[in-house]
């Protein structure tokens, strides 16, 4: 209704449901609406009732409208922010701590609820309105006995219906304020309203006022409310006038709202640039939000004991002006646990009663360059442990100090750590996270990428102390720490730990002044290159250039060929190279000939020629000019590129000729579009590897994530089109693999060898070549070669996967925050582990379960259970049911480290794919098959045929000849499936207590038993039994169904009610308070194979049952019949006659489920046979 007001007047109103009155305007909310709505920067306003807790839609803002007082209908208290804006029907229902604003929109339809042509005279007998209040517990009193019930216990009836009998009426008592006492009065029926203490506590006048109502059944009083009930419609006229004043107020309210939000959008746009959009990182915050509220109150941080407690010195300098940025810091440290004391050293005097905190210290210093010294002097006497210096302002997170403390017990040898962080605003809007590539020498020496670190006392007073700048000093603290002990005694903790106010606290002039200091220490002098405020190439000295062979890789293509040396040629300018040219000459003729033949007139620079066989590949050419070469370096070029900078060899000699790296590559360009080809490639990224940025960025657009782009850093493999090598490099790691890989992955084999050697890779943007995807260069259609090339690529790639599988689906370069599906650097928004952010022992369970509540039975419910008895730490991926399938890569699953990884009905083509590309790797964990239902051989008249494919039989063999293990919930499943697999565990379906055992099913609720049966869709021919069973007791029993009705039961229902979401399923089913619950099930094989599942819904909430017998529902308490009118009759009739009976029934029900079917009492069990062993 007000969708439909709010369009009227000439606002953009949408409902999100579909379930309206085609006599409304109210146009359904669809995402291109939202996209528009962005586009345009409308700052969107949610409506919510009042029985919405919490804010689903995550809207920046809110409007509550209260139809009722909020909490009475769910009985939970709400859950809403100070800046909601609050709107009441009515002042009664608002409670007065809320600064609430009147709307009082007509609720009623006057078209059918009123009273013309009434005569009053002829009004005869009473109605009882009853809705919530025999749920909460409420006796109804016998004053209402012999009145007509309008509930939803009773069938239902439509409003002319219900306008009939309120037409008819004397008067109707009610026991809770509702709509229907409105719509009543409007049609001349008093409303007599019954105290009590559940629904009624206090005087109820309502939105009409007390005109035609009485409060409690006092004759005087009833007699008033019929004399003055003619006056509620004129009131109801009234109120349709006044609402359209309060509607108008209404949108002046809330558009000023909207406006101060777009203000605040707008401050956002005001923001730095932002590498991670800030819509995905608060996504990403939220998700690891949740992680560690879930694990906090599930006990997973381990606790730490105390006399195993490092001591921290946390050394802040504090430069005037600072002051409040240091309350930012001191109020995070308090809700830091650990053994930390602050230290601050400032020019500025003490504020007074900061002597009352035990574990901060005040240290004067007369000038700033009394501050080293201080430092120095704090750390030689106060015997910390380790040492951190923070910028103030730092806001250390709560886990901060965990975090370190677990890192040192694991790593004992580990010198230094530092950590990921990002910004905030006054505001508290985070940003501009830094999910940094781990301990990259080369990338965290071109920026103050790592930030502050913590240090271990030791290694702090080897080196030196403090710095002596003010700015970014733990910049030169890294260097001189990895100077001393190498890159390999500094760690990464992969988490954001650290907080900044509005920027980070980078000083970009000291960081290059220590940096040319650093390096004049050793005696070299370098150029620093500026790329952006925040980072910088390194150029070093290339005082004696070492001789270079530049090999050109072909097969004989000679327009390409040509057209690679001329460019070298041209455009290099480098005083020592000759050029090689490796051929395989699969593609040339005479012309090749003849254009070989006229190499000899090259002599600056000598070219020379060095053949492999005619059926030599990509690893034979290269293996043949690095071994006719005397060259200090190799160069690998392929015939595709272009050269079009004249210094790009001589920038790649000198990064390759430093100490301890074996390669170098340069940035590679696509040709024509100028979109980047490669950044130095991502192992595991979109496959066995890929670079960032691949064809979605052009240069010169954007600078990419951290300055992707443009900044050198280390890399894990160099590109074939171009890399720089050492030639002794080459040779010590056995040069590439020609007879497995040859044409395929060769490139990357010999990569890894050169890392496993200790020797670094580098990717240098200062050079860049023109260089196209080298699958651009194949033209070869033939269909018997294209069916070898394939053959021969999958051949290296399980060879691949054998040789180097899990280490290389791990790259150490690329944050485990960031998605291995996305060549573009994006926050991981699909899955999030635990232990990634809870680092842990317990067995780890990686798991792709159905997002349904088969998938919530089976594998969240216990899973979680597990998580909060501190048994297994647990990363859940929904799989997808909607848009394109996405399942785990073997990278990502390499670099969860899961102790088992389960799979939830595995049947589909791409999950099938996923399955054998893990078995291929020669790596997968630990793998568990979970099946819930007999998939295969399905009756022709089950609805869940349409979704299994009908190869389903082929198919599940082929998934569990891919698995480890298959987990049913039935013997009969095991059996079913025995030759499928050798190993198969059978784990029952269980009943989680937290949203059970709290709950109540009351009894005798009404004059009538109320009989229910609970289920989905999937069940109508087990239903189709029930129709004339129904019939011939709908007399005696109110039959009530929830979730689905065939239509041919419908009209026999006294209730029927439609599905609701997992969570809120258990207190539905209890709030139907159902007498006698059934559960048919026709005689099929697939039926054999269910669990009792539906017999402990029934039964944990004391619902005697009355069942087919077949295999699922045996040793159980229930009544089992077979599939007869005549037995299913007469089970039923048996139990609406003898209540105490039946009664004793469901407590056994109850004890049943008690005894053997609570979740959390079979953990060891579930856990058992969802790990090896």
């Amino acid at each position: 209704m007000l969708c439909h007001a709010l369009n009227s007047i000439g606002e953009e109103a949408y409902v999100t449901t579909d379930c309206v009155s085609n006599d409304l305007r109210t146009p359904v909310l669809t995402d291109d609406i939202k996209d528009r709505h962005l586009e345009q920067n409308l700052a969107p306003i949610v409506v919510y009732p009042e029985i919405i807790r919490d804010n689903p839609l995550n809207a920046d803002n809110v409007v509550r409208y209260l139809l009722n007082v909020p909490g009475l209908i769910s009985g939970e208290a709400p859950e809403w922010q100070d800046s909601d804006l609050i709107f009441t029907h009515g002042w009664h229902i608002a409670p007065k701590e809320m600064d609430a604003n009147l709307l009082e929109i007509p609720l009623i339809n006057s078209k059918i609820y009123n009273s013309h042509g009434v005569n009053d005279q002829e009004r005869k007998g009473s109605l009882v309105f009853i809705n919530r209040y025999i749920d909460r517990g409420g006796k109804l009193l016998p004053i209402t006995s012999d009145s007509l019930e309008i509930s939803r216990r009773v069938p239902f009836r439509t409003p002319n219906e219900l306008a009939k009998l309120y037409r008819s009426a004397q008067f109707m008592y009610a026991y809770e304020p509702s709509t229907a006492c409105f719509e009543a009065l409007v049609c001349g029926c008093p409303i007599i309203y019954l105290p009590n203490d559940l629904l009624l506590p206090t005087r109820f006048d309502g939105y009409l006022g007390p005109d035609g109502s009485a409060w409690g059944a006092d004759p005087s009083l009833i007699e008033t409310a019929k004399k003055t009930v003619h006056l509620a419609a004129k009131k109801y006229e009234e109120k349709k006038h006044i609402f359209w004043e309060q509607l108008a107020h209404f949108v002046v309210i809330t558009q000023d709202r909207a406006s101060k939000s777009r203000i605040i959008r707008s401050t956002l746009d005001e923001l730095p640039p932002q590498d991670i959009p800030i819509e995905k990182y608060r996504r990403w915050l939220e998700i690891r939000n949740q992680v560690l509220t879930d694990a906090a109150s599930h006990l997973q941080l381990e606790s730490i004991p105390d006399d195993a407690l490092p001591r921290f010195q946390l050394l802040v300098r504090l430069n005037p002006g600072e002051e409040t940025l240091l309350a930012d810091t001191l109020d995070s440290l308090m809700q830091v646990s650990g053994n930390w004391l602050l230290e601050i050293i400032t020019t500025l005097s003490s504020p007074e009663g900061l002597d009352e905190i035990p574990c901060l210290r005040w240290h004067k210093v007369t000038s700033s360059e009394e501050t080293k010294a201080v430092i120095d002097h704090l750390a030689e006497t106060q015997n910390a442990d380790w040492l951190i210096e923070l910028p103030a302002g730092a806001k250390l997170d709560e886990l901060y100090l965990w975090r370190c403390t677990k890192q040192i017990q694991r790593s004992p040898d580990v010198l230094a750590f530092f950590v990921d962080d990002d910004c905030c605003n006054e505001k508290g809007v985070r940003f501009s996270p830094r999910f940094k590539p781990g301990v990259n020498p080369t990338s965290i020496q071109s920026s103050d990428l790592a930030g502050p670190i913590c240090v271990r006392r030791d290694a702090w007073l080897a080196t030196d102390g403090t710095s002596r700048h003010y700015g970014s000093p733990w910049f030169s603290k890294l260097l001189r720490i990895s100077g001393k002990f190498g890159w390999e005694s500094i760690k990464h903790i992969p988490d954001v730990l650290i907080t900044y106010r509005d920027s980070f606290p980078s000083h970009t002039e000291s960081c290059m002044v220590t940096l040319v200091q650093e390096f004049r220490d050793r005696g070299l002098e370098c150029e620093i290159v500026p790329v952006s405020g925040r980072s910088w190439c390194i150029r070093y000295p290339l005082n004696q250039p070492p001789s270079v062979s530049l090999v050109i890789l072909t097969t004989g293509q000679l327009d390409l060929l040509s057209r690679c040396l001329t460019s070298v040629i041209e455009k290099t300018d480098y005083p020592n190279f000759e050029v090689i040219i490796a051929l395989t000459n699969e593609h040339g003729g005479g012309d090749l000939d003849i254009w070989l033949d006229r190499l000899d007139q090259f002599n600056k620079p000598k070219v020379r020629l060095v053949q492999t066989g005619a059926i030599g590949n990509h690893a034979a050419r290269c293996n043949a000019a690095a071994g006719c070469s005397s060259s200090e370096f190799v160069l690998f070029l392929k015939e595709e590129s272009v050269v079009i900078q004249e210094k790009w060899l001589d920038e790649l000699v000198r990064s390759g000729a430093q100490p301890g790296i074996g390669g170098a590559s340069p940035r590679l360009i696509q040709p024509g579009s100028a979109m980047i080809e490669n950044t130095g490639s991502v192992l595991g990224l979109k496959g066995i590897a890929t670079s960032p940025y691949q064809g979605k960025v052009k240069l010169g657009e954007e600078l990419g994530y951290l300055d992707y782009c443009h900044v050198a850093r280390d890399v894990s493999i160099l590109p074939a089109a171009c890399m720089l090598v050492r030639r002794e490099s080459f040779l010590r790691a056995g040069g590439m693999d020609e007879l497995d890989l040859g044409n395929h992955l060769a490139d990357i084999d010999f990569c890894l060898k050169l890392r496993k050697n200790r020797e670094r890779l580098v990717y240098q943007p200062l050079a860049s070549i023109v260089s196209s995807n080298p699958k651009e260069a194949q033209f070869d259609l033939d269909p018997s070669h294209v069916a070898k090339l394939a053959i021969d690529e999958d051949r290296s790639k399980k060879i691949f996967s054998e040789r180097w599988y899990p280490a290389a689906a791990i790259d150490p370069f690329w944050s485990p925050a960031l998605s291995l599906a996305e060549t573009i650097p994006t926050p991981e928004l699909e899955f999030r582990a635990r232990w990634e952010s809870i680092p842990t022992y317990l067995p780890r369970i990686l798991a792709n379960q159905l997002p349904n509540g088969q998938g919530d039975y089976r594998i969240v419910a216990p899973l979680s259970a597990l998580s909060k008895a501190g048994m297994a730490s647990e990363c859940l991926w929904p799989q997808r049911i909607k848009g394109e399938a996405r399942y785990n890569s073997i990278a990502e699953i390499a670099r969860l480290k899961p102790d088992s990884i389960i799979v939830q009905n595995f049947i589909t083509t791409p999950a099938l794919a996923a399955l054998n590309e893990w078995e291929t790797s020669g790596c997968r964990p630990f793998t568990v098959y979970a099946l819930d239902d007999l998939i295969t051989d399905m009756d022709e008249t089950n609805p869940m045929r349409k979704g299994v494919p009908a190869n389903a039989r082929a198919r599940l063999q082929y998934a569990l000849k891919r698995c480890d293990r298959l987990v049913v919930s039935t013997d009969f499943l095991a059996e079913a499936y025995r030759t499928f697999i050798a190993d198969i565990r059978v784990v029952p379906n269980r009943m989680e207590q937290g949203p059970w055992l709290t709950l109540r099913n009351l009894r005798r609720t009404t004059r009538k038993p109320r009989i229910g049966w609970a289920g989905g869709s999937s069940h109508h021919s087990d239903l189709v039994l029930l129709k004339t069973v129904i019939e011939q007791t709908r007399d005696e029993a109110d039959w009530i169904f929830f979730g689905m009705s065939p239509p041919e039961i419908r009209p026999l229902l006294a209730e029927y009610h439609k599905i609701v979401s997992f969570p809120d399923y258990p207190a539905y089913l209890a709030s139907l308070n159902l007498d006698l619950a059934v559960a048919p099930l026709a005689q099929t094989a697939f039926n054999r194979g269910k669990s009792n599942l539906r017999l402990l819904d029934y039964g944990i909430l004391g619902i005697p049952v009355v069942c087919t017998d077949i295999d699922p529902y045996r040793n159980s308490p229930a009544c089992r019949v077979n599939n007869t009118v005549a037995e299913w009759t007469e089970a039923i009739r048996a139990r609406i006659h003898d209540p105490d009976a039946r009664e004793r029934e469901g407590d056994s029900m109850r004890r049943w489920v008690l005894d053997g079917y609570l979740l959390e009492n079979h953990l060891a069990e579930w856990l058992d046979a969802h790990l090896p062993g």
